[in-house]
């Protein structure tokens, strides 16, 4: 039996996405603490609500919730 060779993928990086309840503390920690860089954001009326951080090549992104009136 002759073997397979793999299919050739085309996923280049696969990217945690975290709810967090506090946006600005998980900033503090992922920017200030552990020196990862925002690339990417959305900002609701003045806030950070989505972002998308990066250290070296890795990348996860923070997505912060509020609860519906």
């Amino acid at each position: 039996m002759a073997e397979e060779s793999p299919p050739s993928l085309n996923v280049r990086q696969a990217v945690p996405f975290f709810r967090v309840a506090s946006m600005e503390t998980s900033l503090r920690f992922y920017l200030g603490g552990l020196g990862f860089r925002m690339a990417k954001n959305w900002i609701v009326e003045g806030q950070v609500r989505w972002c998308w951080l990066e250290i070296g090549d890795a990348a996860l992104m923070l997505q912060e919730f509020r609860a519906r009136q």
